[in-house]
């Protein structure tokens, strides 16, 4: 029989060592476990609070953005049906001047080589800034600022041209269209700044437009009165432009044919097809905010009204790409031309621009040959 002090059953010191030393470990892992499971670990906590924090501002902003928006597209036509002053910001959108810290005084900056800026003055004070665009075979010869008006006499067609709402004379696609007109086809260019844009005074209006355009037709006719002149009008400057036209031609003074670049039949079919008033599409919403808002606008430039007026030339383009104002309402507009012409009217021409955008229908290629046969 076996002692039980038989060397077999003693335990050797390192063994025990490394038996404590392992269960101390485990103990301290089960520990920590527990200290996550119940955040009671100092550093955890410390990195998870600015996450829960910005998470928190996160929604808070979030939900802030979408009770404005909300509040906008509840309260909005309310607004607007009692706000004349908003509905004229709507409309006009003047006061977003682009390009933004511009010197119209100096076209140079915006790639125009040859352009005389000026101003003409309204019998209320209100100043209108313009500029005229010599055609690109003048551009290698020395002419006095004071001589350009001179040369509207030459046997160049002219064009006067209206631009739509937002920015100034200035804006990118607008030097693009003076660009091409007056370096490509060799016409001469006169543009402005409606009463409230760029670097006009005073504010802006429907009659106010059209008096703008007025104001600078005088002007031109006194250098260029047996040429051929030519309006165009863009966006906004189409209604301008049949409301001028329509005035001119009731004086006996039209001009020899009008552009209608991207046209609305009027404001309150315009404003409908915005992409802003997508959530008011649907029925019954269209219906509540035609009938108690825009039907309330004390300024509805009805383009689609004033064509019966107009007896010259017409020639209207649209872009199936507009997102601002639709194609059907460009085609409409001709539709309408065409069925109210007066006996021994000019004709009515419809470009369709393909896929142009709003702003870019004079790159159509369409376009660009209809020019050549209509412009002379």
């Amino acid at each position: 029989m076996q002692s039980p002090y038989h060397p077999q059953h003693i335990v050797h010191p390192l063994y025990l060592t490394m038996s404590a030393r392992i269960r101390s470990t485990k103990q301290k892992n089960q520990d920590d476990a527990k200290k996550l499971h119940h955040g009671e670990n100092s550093k955890v906590k410390k990195t998870s609070k600015p996450v829960k924090k910005s998470r928190c501002k996160c929604r808070w902003v979030l939900l802030f953005t979408i009770s404005i928006i909300l509040g906008i597209y509840s309260f909005g036509p309310l607004v607007l049906r009692y706000s004349h002053w908003m509905q004229k910001e709507m409309i006009y959108v003047n006061r977003l001047n682009i390009p933004f810290m511009a010197n119209l005084s100096n076209p140079s900056e915006f790639g125009l080589p040859k352009v005389n800026c000026f101003y003409l003055h309204h019998t209320d004070g209100c100043r209108i800034g313009v500029w005229h665009i010599l055609p690109q075979k003048y551009h290698k010869e020395v002419i006095p600022n004071d001589q350009y008006a001179s040369l509207l006499s030459d046997e160049l067609p002219i064009i006067l041209y209206l631009h739509g709402n937002t920015g100034s004379r200035a804006t990118y696609s607008r030097v693009g269209l003076y660009k091409y007109l007056s370096e490509e086809k060799q016409y001469h260019v006169i543009t402005f700044d409606y009463k409230g844009f760029g670097d006009s005074d005073c504010y802006p209006s429907e009659s106010g437009l059209m008096e703008d355009g007025l104001l600078v037709w005088q002007w031109i006719k006194q250098y260029a009165s047996d040429r051929n002149i030519y309006i165009w009008g863009h966006s906004l400057g189409s209604g301008a432009t049949t409301y001028l036209t329509a005035n001119l031609t009731a004086s006996g003074d039209s001009p020899t044919g009008i552009l209608l670049d991207a046209p609305f039949t009027t404001i309150i079919e315009a404003a409908i097809n915005h992409p802003f008033s997508l959530p008011y599409r649907l029925w019954p919403l269209r219906t509540l905010l035609k009938t108690y808002s825009l039907d309330y606008f004390h300024e509805t430039h009805p383009s689609i009204d004033r064509l019966r007026y107009i007896t010259c030339p017409i020639l209207i383009m649209h872009g199936h790409l507009d997102v601002t104002i639709p194609f059907d309402l460009g085609h409409k507009m001709y539709e309408t031309a065409l069925s109210t012409r007066k006996p021994g009217s000019g004709d009515v021409h419809f470009i369709d621009c393909g896929d142009s955008s709003h702003k870019y229908n004079f790159r159509s290629e369409p376009l660009r040959q209809a020019l050549d046969s209509f412009i002379n």
